[in-house]
């Protein structure tokens, strides 16, 4: 016997109208299932590349922060400056040891370069230091010089040779 709905009594056409609602409400779900799925994956990836993207655009603004602080204290040499940037260099380390960064195959490189900044930062401000150091020694001797100048210029003054007179005044 033939497949023909037409001989089917009513009974049996309800049931097979059911059946075959049944079975495209299922393949509906099963379809929904599958694209949630994929949604929420997509969402996964998102959500990883935006906490990258976050740990990013700190890192900038802290290496901004650093760039800022090491030229602030090699011009100024003000103590604060240099703690800022030893401040700024752990926070960028640690954001750099995070989750969000490790996931991101350029890490490496990025670790290197910031590692070759830091020791280049702390170098400029131990170098900045010892030039301070070095200027507060030499200040004594340079007070010391300046005092001995005027005293022969006053001196010199005091003579009665005009050409020695004038070269102590462009002294």
């Amino acid at each position: 016997m033939a497949f023909d709905p037409r001989s089917w009594s009513i009974r049996g056409k309800l049931y097979g109208l059911s059946a075959g609602l049944l079975l495209a409400m299922l393949g509906l779900v099963a379809f929904s299932d599958f694209e949630a799925q994929r949604v929420a994956a997509s969402v996964a990836d998102l959500d990883a590349y935006a906490q990258a993207e976050n740990t990013l655009a700190a890192a900038e603004q802290a290496l901004e922060t650093m760039r800022r602080a090491v030229l602030d204290y090699a011009v100024a040499m003000d103590e604060g400056s240099l703690k800022l940037f030893r401040e700024r260099a752990e926070a960028l380390q640690a954001a750099l040891d995070g989750p969000a960064a490790a996931a991101r195959p350029e890490s490496a490189a990025l670790k290197a370069k910031f590692k070759a900044l830091r020791e280049a930062g702390e170098a400029l401000g131990e170098a900045v230091g010892r030039y301070a150091a070095d200027q507060e020694a030499l200040k004594p001797a340079g007070e010391a010089l300046t005092d001995s100048g005027k005293t022969l210029v006053t001196l010199v003054l005091t003579l009665d040779n005009p050409t020695l007179a004038l070269a102590a005044q462009k002294l």
